[in-house]
């Protein structure tokens, strides 16, 4: 369908209110009317599963109580209690965790490297 879309000229695809109508008109034959009809949201990203899965070892490593003493931008104590609440599951720390982590790596890139 995304390749259908892609190959109509630009009068087609753009075309105020019309160009959204002309994509539900050809959707409706491949999925099922609430899919097309569904009230507008946005995508989150599996922050949670990522911390938790994927990434545990990586959060762990980069906000390690070692490396955030050597940084001083955070307070390590206070750290490690969203990380141990967001791994028992009492809490979804993930977006605080998710945070830290980018700005460590993102200090960690500009910086440290230098």
């Amino acid at each position: 369908m995304v390749e259908c879309i892609f190959s109509l000229t630009p009068w087609y695809r753009i075309g105020g209110d019309r160009a959204e109508l002309r994509l539900e008109e050809g959707a409706i034959r491949y999925l099922r009317h609430t899919n097309v009809y569904r009230p507008k949201g946005s995508f989150g990203s599996p922050l949670r599963i990522w911390v938790r899965g994927a990434l545990a070892g990586m959060v762990e490593d980069v906000l390690s109580e070692t490396s955030l003493r050597r940084r001083d931008l955070y307070d390590p104590g206070a750290v490690r209690q969203p990380i141990e609440r967001n791994r028992r599951g009492s809490d979804d720390n993930s977006l605080v965790m998710w945070t830290m982590l980018t700005t460590e790596l993102w200090f960690h890139t500009h910086f440290d490297s230098v």
